[in-house]
């Protein structure tokens, strides 16, 4: 009996670890609701680490894109507009995009063509902070309270977005 016990015990247990090991990874979905999550990994074009923590007390319009995604190259532009707007008012807003392309070469030519100076660019080759978020689809837009909470996700991009990005930050700012 007590072999039997055993046997039972010891294949459940084999069991519970080739499930875990087989298991695919985790991906942690960051929602509206929750803290903004750290974007592990990604750095400028300078090659400087983009912390989420160094905006505390901003407002942060974060967007993951990709040089082979459509509607990313039309946001950005956008979104670089919309930054220097509030820049010139003296607002307390950053806006970053995060590249999530593997060949830097076409995330630089992507960049270039976009005319990016007050938005600041990161590059996430590895896929780490694009795994975190988990976005449904590019580009997807994260709005960031000053205390580091999403306020508002916003998945793709149609001409006019900007003006709804502006309104949801512009009342972040008012609280």
């Amino acid at each position: 009996m007590a072999h039997v016990v055993r046997t039972a015990v010891f294949a459940a247990a084999l069991g519970l670890i080739a499930t875990t090991w087989m298991a695919p990874p985790a991906v942690a979905k960051v929602s509206k609701g929750d803290r903004a999550a750290e974007l592990g990994g990604v750095r400028d074009r300078k090659n400087r680490k983009i912390r989420l923590r160094d905006y505390r007390g901003k407002v942060v319009v974060l967007t993951f894109g990709a040089s082979w995604c459509k509607p990313c190259g039309k946001e950005l532009p956008a979104y670089e507009k919309l930054a220097r707007k509030f820049k010139k008012r003296g607002a307390n807003v950053a806006f970053v995009a995060v590249n999530i392309d593997k060949d830097r070469h076409n995330a630089d030519a992507f960049i270039k063509a976009s005319g990016l100076s007050a938005v600041r660019v990161g590059y996430d080759p590895n896929g780490n902070a694009v795994e975190t978020y988990a976005p449904d689809t590019m580009p997807t837009t994260y709005i960031i309270g000053p205390k580091g909470i999403v306020r508002h996700v916003h998945a793709g991009y149609e001409s006019g977005d900007e003006r709804d990005v502006e309104a949801k930050v512009q009342a972040l700012l008012s609280r």
